[in-house]
């Protein structure tokens, strides 16, 4: 089994377009246009999102590994604002993987625009077919991981 969210975030009032995103992630995960996962990568230029980053400018449906929760329960992602808000995005070491999500044609009220989705997720895309990342429960056993969202 794997675990994961998918929320849409924001940091305050402000337009998605004005923010920036951060993520410190080591690697991060290839596809095909069909999204079949192809190999695991380390962090090139194209991906590398340590340095806040402005959503305006990234174009992504992309999973990160290598997250910087690996030894305890810490942010793996953040939102800032031009006002210097932040929105973090926090998970325990269950959570491997961060799926960066910023589509164009997401709804909102003044018609469509751009959004970002910061998914937590135990195991990658195609976990199933892959096996990275899937935890197995015999009858009976319990697993439990936590993540969550805080204002900065």
């Amino acid at each position: 089994m794997g675990g994961g969210g998918a929320p849409y975030l924001r940091s305050g009032a402000h337009p998605v377009e004005q923010l920036e995103l951060a993520v410190a992630a080591t690697a991060w995960l290839d596809k095909d246009e069909r999204l079949n996962a192809l190999g695991i990568h380390p962090i090139d230029a194209e991906h590398d999102l340590h340095r806040p980053t402005a959503l305006a400018g990234i174009d992504a449906n992309t999973a990160y590994t290598g997250l910087a929760n690996g030894d305890a329960t810490g942010p793996i992602a953040e939102l800032r604002a031009p006002d210097g808000g932040r929105t973090v995005l926090w998970a325990d070491p269950a959570f491997g993987w961060l799926q960066v999500y910023t589509p164009r044609d997401h709804p909102r009220p003044d018609g469509t625009g751009l959004a970002v989705a910061l998914e937590p997720m135990t195991a990658p895309p195609d976990a199933l077919n892959s096996r990275l990342g899937l935890a197995h429960l015999a009858p009976g056993a319990e697993w439990s991981a936590s993540w969550g969202i805080r204002a900065a």
